[in-house]
């Protein structure tokens, strides 16, 4: 799966439909960037909820948990499977 952009003269990158689809990244989303070994992350910022990051079956996995005032608990809005490349 390509999942290549182009940097624009202006610096906007054109995150390739699949990829939004699957992180359910809609118009507007605020996303937070960081460099990480070299590497640019980026992640959804998500108002009044929670993005935890754990590993399942020896995979990276980013849940994403809101308050439920009612039960004074966290609840499991989503959960997604984290690509990560094999050149590492």
């Amino acid at each position: 799966m390509d999942m290549r952009a182009r940097v624009s003269r202006n610096g906007r990158v054109r995150i390739p439909k699949r990829l939004r689809e699957r992180l359910g990244i809609r118009p507007g989303q605020i996303l937070d960037f960081e460099e990480e070994k070299g590497r640019l992350i980026a992640r959804k910022i998500v108002e009044g909820r929670w993005v935890i990051e754990t590993r399942h079956a020896r995979r990276p996995w980013e849940v994403i948990v809101e308050p439920d005032p009612e039960r004074e608990s966290l609840v499991v809005v989503t959960a997604h499977a984290v690509w990560e490349s094999r050149d590492e």
